[in-house]
C-alpha cells in the first residue's frame, strides 16, 4: 500500500506526480528486472535502492555482498564483500561513498571507486534495517531492530545523537533534500527537525507496518509505502 502523508499542505497534483515518479522507479525496464531476477536467484536480494540519478541500482543479499548495477551500461560495476548479510544500503549523492547495514549490527562505509571498507560504526544491538545519507554528505542516519536511530558525523566518524523509539519497530529512515528533516517509519511514521531533534509529528494512518518513504519537493509531502493492502 502506498499513501501520501503531507507534513505541510500539498496539492493533489504534487501528490500524483510523486506517485508517478515512484511507480516509474519501481518499473525500471526489462533489462534491469531481468538482472535483478538473476541476482535474486543467485544470492537472495534482501534490500534494493536506486540512486538520485536513477541510473545506479544497489542491491544487498544473503551472500553478504552489496552490488552497484549501472542501468545504462547494463552491467554490475562494483561489488563489496561484507562480513554479514546485507540488510540496507545507499550511496551518497555524488556516488562516491556506499553505506551498508548488516545483520551483525554494524554500519560500514565503503569507497566506491576502490571498493574498500574505509570506516565501520558499531553501537546498534540489532540488525541495521535502514541507512540514509544527508544531501550534503556530512551525516548518516541509521535505524535498527534495537529501536534506535543513530546519527553519525562522517567528518568525525562518530555518533553525535541517538533517537529512541520506545514503542513499535523501525524499518526506514530518510532525510529530506535540505537535511532539515528526518522521517522515521515502522509501526508509525515520525518526522524530526534536525537542528533540535524535536519530534514534529507522529502519523499512524497506515494500518500495517511502514516499509518505505520518500520526501517530495521541498518536503511538502511524504510518500509512504507499507504492508497494508
Amino acid at each position: 500500500h502506498i499513501a501520501v502523508q503531507p507534513p505541510s499542505d500539498a496539492t493533489a497534483s504534487e501528490a500524483n506526480a510523486a506517485m508517478e515518479v515512484e511507480e516509474e522507479k519501481k518499473g525500471v525496464n526489462d533489462v534491469v528486472i531481468e538482472k535483478l531476477n538473476e541476482t535474486s536467484a543467485n544470492s537472495g536480494i534482501t534490500c534494493l535502492d536506486i540512486d538520485q540519478t536513477e541510473n545506479l541500482i544497489l542491491t544487498g543479499g544473503n551472500d553478504k555482498k552489496a552490488q552497484i548495477f549501472n542501468r545504462e551500461r547494463n552491467k554490475t560495476e562494483k561489488t563489496v564483500q561484507t562480513l554479514a548479510k546485507v540488510e540496507s544500503n545507499e550511496v551518497n549523492d555524488d556516488g562516491l561513498i556506499l553505506g551498508t547495514g548488516t545483520n551483525d549490527s554494524v554500519v560500514r562505509i565503503w569507497d566506491v571507486k576502490s571498493q574498500q571498507n574505509v570506516a565501520s560504526f558499531t553501537g546498534h544491538t540489532g540488525r541495521v534495517t535502514s541507512i540514509s545519507f544527508s544531501e550534503n554528505g556530512y551525516f548518516l542516519a541509521t535505524a535498527s531492530e534495537d529501536n534506535l536511530v543513530k546519527l553519525w558525523d562522517l567528518r568525525k566518524l562518530s555518533n553525535f545523537h541517538t533517537l529512541t523509539i520506545d514503542e513499535g519497530k523501525i524499518n526506514k529512515v530518510v532525510w529530506d533534500y535540505s537535511g532539515h528533516y528526518l522521517a522515521v517509519g515502522g509501526t508509525d511514521m515520525r518526522i524530526y527537525q534536525s537542528k533540535t531533534w524535536n519530534e514534529l509529528v507522529v502519523m499512524s494512518e497506515n494500518t500495517a507496518e511502514i516499509t518505505d518513504m520518500k520526501f517530495g519537493e521541498l518536503a511538502k509531502y511524504l510518500v509512504v509505502g507499507g504492508l497494508d493492502p
